[in-house]
């Protein structure tokens, strides 16, 4: 039986990598505006660039810290896949 040298996934991956929550920062966006628009009466576009461009930025790192977590090879099939391409026992 011939060993693959690809690491064993937890998980399958789901994408080739985690998609850019570009609709979650325009809600952010929204939700900030419209948030001024209801307590000062008027829309401050900086402010709300200012909160929401962050934020999107953490969402995607979180995305991206996650999907490396869930697709890191499992420690004890990937030491007894390397034990047994050494030419361990089986």
């Amino acid at each position: 039986m011939q060993q693959s040298d690809e690491p064993i996934l937890r998980h399958p991956p789901r994408h080739k990598k985690p998609p850019f929550p570009l609709i979650e920062g325009v809600g952010i966006l929204i939700g900030v505006m419209a948030w001024d628009l209801l307590n000062d009466g008027y829309v401050n576009i900086d402010k709300a660039f200012l909160i929401a461009v962050p934020c999107t930025l953490i969402w995607f790192a979180i995305r991206c810290w996650r999907y490396r977590i869930q697709n890191r090879p499992n420690e004890a099939e990937a030491t007894n896949h390397s034990h047994e391409a050494l030419g361990g026992d089986h």
